[in-house]
């Protein structure tokens, strides 16, 4: 039997014993000391059971990857050095247009305070610093924002929409909000609520 076949029929009957688990887990009432003991001793199974699936998994994939990494590093370089050779053209091509643009402009804003007369000549300059439409080439001015003063960003954005506009990130709220804490310091005046919930963990003993 080759390795397709071996793992179509062991995928086949881990899928079986997954879809048991997720119908006893949708079945389980926990109403007593006893049902939450078998509860625990199923999370157990099931976590044997995820390691079993693993390791397996890793028996069937490890030679692959290997094969995968040694072709992917006969050709990372290749692909390293080419994206670097597309970024320094594209570099160039863009400081080219850039310098183009801005001295185009230049020309053009000296225009309105001319005199009459030299208004052709300087017009006649403008129009030798388009830049030439190329086959596969596209020029577009693209903006880009960076926040340099938060006390000002926060001020202009309406409260009510201030969470979309700021990311919180939890691990430094939580970080902060213990720090805080344990200074006795009110977490209200934050803006910090905080809220204790249960949290429940199964581990695996020993046997």
């Amino acid at each position: 039997m080759n390795d397709t076949k071996q793992i179509e029929k062991r995928a086949e009957q881990d899928t079986k014993d997954s879809q048991a688990a997720i119908d006893f887990a949708e079945s389980l009432q926990i109403e007593n000391n006893e049902s939450l003991k078998q509860a625990v001793e199923i999370v157990q199974e099931i976590k044997d059971k995820k390691d079993e699936v693993e390791n397996t998994r890793k028996e069937f994939t490890a030679p692959l990857n290997e094969s995968l990494k040694k072709i992917n590093a006969f050709f990372k370089p290749v692909t390293t050095t080419l994206t670097s050779a597309e970024k320094k053209i594209q570099e160039k091509m863009t400081a080219f247009v850039s310098m183009r643009n801005s001295a185009r402009q230049s020309v053009l804003e000296a225009i309105p305070m001319a005199d009459e007369k030299d208004r052709p000549k300087l017009l006649s300059e403008a129009d030798k610093l388009l830049i030439d439409k190329v086959k596969g080439l596209s020029v577009s001015d693209k903006e880009s924002y960076e926040v340099v003063d938060m006390e000002a960003y926060i001020s202009g954005i309406d409260i009510s929409e201030l969470a979309d506009y700021l990311e919180v990130n939890p691990k430094k709220l939580k970080s902060f909000a213990k720090a805080m804490g344990e200074q006795g310091i009110d977490l209200n005046q934050f803006g910090i609520k905080k809220t204790q919930h249960t949290a429940v963990t199964v581990r695996r003993t020993k046997k």
